[in-house]
């Protein structure tokens, strides 16, 4: 059990275990060096809003460093940022083959979060969840 209470980092006691625990390790950036980094070590590949056929471009080139560096063997995932939040974009990247779509706070909420209720967000929340197909 350890614990800190100093000015810069304070956390309260943490148990450390005796197993390791396995967390995942997702890569973002838009940059040959980030998209190698992610081929090598990482869990997945997390990206900002960008075209579509951008986010195709990437894959191929993340899974040809994957492949250039003998990690292909290992799951991997893409979590792409959706233009919109709606079904047609689920489909979209369902057919392109992607499992996982980021679908962001903004998106679904567009107006100023600090000026509305929690039923506002709840029910924006409810109405992209319809959209999506979800």
């Amino acid at each position: 059990v350890s614990d800190h209470e100093g000015p810069a980092f304070p956390f309260q006691a943490l148990e450390m275990t005796a197993e390791p625990v396995d967390v995942p390790l997702y890569v973002g950036g838009v940059s040959k060096p980030a998209f190698k980094r992610a081929a090598r070590v990482g869990d997945g590949w997390v990206g900002p809003k960008l075209p579509f056929e951008k986010f195709l471009e990437i894959r191929d080139q993340i899974d040809t460093f994957r492949t250039e560096m003998g990690t292909a063997d290992r799951a991997f995932e893409y979590h792409m940022h959706m233009p919109a939040a709606d079904g047609d974009w689920v489909s979209r990247f369902e057919d392109a083959g992607f499992e996982y779509g980021v679908a962001v706070f903004d998106d679904i909420h567009p107006e100023d979060p600090r000026e509305t209720t929690l039923d506002v967000k709840f029910r924006c929340l409810d109405a992209a969840a319809k959209r999506m197909g979800l």
